[in-house]
């Protein structure tokens, strides 16, 4: 027969079913951390894509706009020596509804591709020719693909739209 300190030294341990619950838990918690680490990783890369796109589209329509709006103007000729850009068949669409009296056609530049951190960027430059009341408005489209994709218009990726106005 057991002693009373017999019987309270063998109840102290823990038992299969309590180490199995802790190791559940234990995961449950792991794999939420996991999950917030891959989420939070990949909205930053989104972001820093984003970034980049509104950058290049600034520095071409800055360009574009210190060439005086052109209608001829070539990105590819101008800035062969800051980046790898060439001409495209794809990119995003021309924004036709800029004009809050009335919706107006855009003539296309172009479409151009910079490729930059194995990202795609595809740029569409397009403009509207001064009226006597309003100055011509020059307009980049920029869009983005992950290096070695097809260009898909999508409706989540939404294209970082830039404009500016010369006289």
């Amino acid at each position: 027969m057991k002693t009373r300190t017999q019987k309270i030294h063998a109840s102290t341990g823990i038992s299969i079913i309590e180490t199995i619950i802790a190791m559940a838990i234990l995961a449950i918690v792991v794999l939420g951390v996991l999950n917030f680490r891959y989420h939070s990783s990949k909205e930053s890369w989104r972001a820093n894509v984003e970034i980049t796109a509104a950058r290049i589209g600034s520095l071409m329509l800055e360009s574009w706009k210190g060439a005086g709006g052109s209608s001829d103007w070539d990105p590819v000729e101008q800035m062969s020596s800051l980046s790898n850009i060439e001409t495209s068949a794809l990119g995003p669409a021309i924004p036709g509804d800029m004009n809050v009296k009335g919706i107006f056609r855009m003539n296309e530049i172009g479409t151009f591709l910079a490729d930059t951190w194995n990202v795609d960027y595809y740029i569409t430059l397009a403009y509207n020719d001064a009226t006597e009341t309003e100055p011509k408005i020059l307009n980049a489209s920029v869009g983005w693909v992950h290096q070695g994709r097809a260009w898909i218009p999508s409706e989540t990726e939404i294209p970082v739209r830039l404009t500016a106005y010369v006289q």
